[in-house]
């Protein structure tokens, strides 16, 4: 036990009493800190209580998925080349019925698709692709 929480347990088992004090003894490590928050504050309001708070790990979720390596081509008319996933994004350029584009990734839930074309990099919407 670090000597900082050493001084924690003693000054909340003079606030919660000895059998608390085992309970907060008996804690992981990690857990331990985040128990002595919460009797620290319930110390403060006079109502002490040894707790344990878990903090899940949660993954972050990225912007756009990765796809395989893939290429595609514009089968309508013609496709908007766009700087973001989205009918407001800028538009960059307009490809042709044939236009073969390199696939980067996928975005707004696969809606659209990040592409490039030649040099051009954006977005298409993915029903105007195969």
């Amino acid at each position: 036990m670090l000597r900082a929480e050493h001084c924690l347990l003693r000054m909340a088992s003079k606030r919660i009493g000895a059998s608390n004090q085992l309970l907060l003894e008996s804690l992981p490590m990690r857990k331990f800190s985040a128990a002595l928050i919460v009797l620290a504050a319930s110390a403060v309001a006079g109502t002490a209580s040894a707790a344990s708070i878990s903090v899940p790990n949660v993954p972050a979720q990225p912007v756009y998925q990765t796809v395989a390596d893939t290429q595609m081509m514009v089968t309508h008319t013609y496709a908007n080349l766009r700087d973001k996933p989205s009918t407001s994004g800028k538009l960059l350029g307009k490809l042709n019925k044939g236009t073969k584009v390199d696939v980067l990734g996928k975005a707004a839930g696969g809606k659209w698709l990040h592409v490039k074309a030649d040099t051009k990099e954006g977005y298409v919407a993915a029903n105007l692709l195969k």
